[in-house]
């Protein structure tokens, strides 16, 4: 009985230990558990308390307009000073100030104008309003970017996308709600006006041309003087073009030496021309004219002449290469020098071999009119020996 009283006291003995031993496992291993998610949890929440979940401002524009009373709306040209409003502008500049304090220039890091994402270099801002959050830029018609625009017509315009930026970054992006920006060559009142003022000056010389001594060797009725001809022609190319540029670009462009120079050898033309006629026969009197422009300018009283028609040929070139600068470039063209000195050669070789050809001239006059006086002689001389023979017999 007393064994029996032991072992159960043995019993009761381990199972208290027992239970002891898993209640001091049990907590350790909770407050283990606490001790990893508290670890866990505070590795979560710091990052997402130092990042900033905000959503950084970028500047964007808004706005494209021209400053000019006179374009349409949503249309600008050459020339023009456009105004771009910019959404967070601020940005932009915060941008600039970083740029130039680590460049530690305030030149390095311009704001410039973007033209279709290709940045304009040659285009520096004009001005900056920070008031209304906009800056203003000239549309240089010497720039290369706008050089790059590729008009089709005279009277084409363009879609182009404007905006603005540090020179080494992207540019701000555009509101998709913006208006569309056009970029016009020429104004359509421009070229109305362009097209009655070339109608009307090539009446007014057709009429001084054809009714007037204007451009013939002496009188009303001698014939179309090649050297005057073609004093006129650069003379209403340089007229016309000199007014299409101004009106086009509201410019005074300057008047290039090529034009001088092209001046200067049609006058020198016309000029050694007519002292070839006086040095030759100072009293000649010139045949008239047979009412056909073309054919007065490039023969002579001997026919064709090449030294006429290479020289016609020489000033045609050159007039279309002129209008075609005047038009595309909307300046005063500067010419090739050797391109020059070919139109000196021609106009030179024209009035040297006019000296010889006037010469030629008079010389197969005197011989025909030698020729004919003999022939007259001889058909009197013949028609009173037949008079004579005639008169023996009816006298016989």
């Amino acid at each position: 009985m007393k064994n029996a009283i032991q072992v159960k006291g043995i019993i009761v003995l381990i199972f208290f230990l027992v239970c002891f031993l898993s209640h001091s496992n049990t907590v350790n291993k909770t407050e283990f558990a606490n001790d990893t998610l508290s670890s866990d949890s505070l590795q979560q929440l710091k990052p997402a308390v130092q990042k900033d979940t905000t959503p950084q401002a970028k500047p964007m524009v808004t706005k494209v307009v021209s400053l000019s009373r006179l374009r349409g709306k949503n249309m600008v040209r050459f020339g023009d000073l456009i105004s771009i409003k910019v959404k967070n502008i601020d940005v932009l500049f915060k941008q600039q100030d970083s740029c130039n304090a680590k460049a530690k220039s305030d030149t390095l890091c311009p704001i410039v104008l973007f033209i279709n994402g290709v940045v304009a270099e040659d285009i520096k801002a004009y001005s900056i309003n920070k008031d209304s959050s906009s800056i203003t830029f000239k549309l240089d018609r010497n720039s290369a970017s706008i050089k790059n625009i590729h008009f089709e017509y005279l009277w084409s315009s363009v879609l182009v996308n404007f905006s603005v930026g540090l020179k080494d970054s992207e540019p701000a992006p555009i509101d998709p709600n913006m208006p569309k920006i056009y970029f016009k060559y020429v104004t359509n009142l421009s070229i109305y006006i362009i097209i009655l003022m070339v109608l009307g000056t090539i009446a007014i010389f057709a009429y001084l041309v054809r009714e007037t001594d204007l451009i013939r060797i002496t009188t009303k009725k001698s014939k179309y003087s090649l050297g005057l001809a073609q004093l006129l022609f650069w003379v209403f190319l340089i007229a016309i073009a000199f007014i299409y540029i101004w009106i086009t670009t509201t410019e005074m462009y300057p008047i290039t030496g090529s034009v001088l120079v092209l001046l200067t050898i049609s006058l020198s033309t016309s000029g050694g021309a007519r002292l070839v006629d006086k040095a030759r026969d100072p009293n000649r009197i010139f045949e008239p004219s047979g009412g056909h422009f073309f054919k007065d300018i490039v023969s002579d009283d001997a026919g064709y002449s090449v030294h006429r028609v290479q020289m016609v040929i020489w000033t045609v070139i050159l007039g279309i290469i002129f209008i075609h600068e005047v038009v595309v470039e909307q300046q005063m063209p500067q010419f090739d020098s050797n391109l020059l000195l070919l139109m000196g050669i021609s106009s030179t070789g024209y009035v040297g071999l006019k000296s010889i050809e006037t010469i030629q001239s008079e010389k197969e006059k005197a011989e025909a009119a030698l020729k004919i006086e003999t022939e007259k002689k001889a058909q009197t001389a013949s028609k009173t020996e037949e008079t004579k023979e005639d008169k023996g017999k009816g006298g016989a």
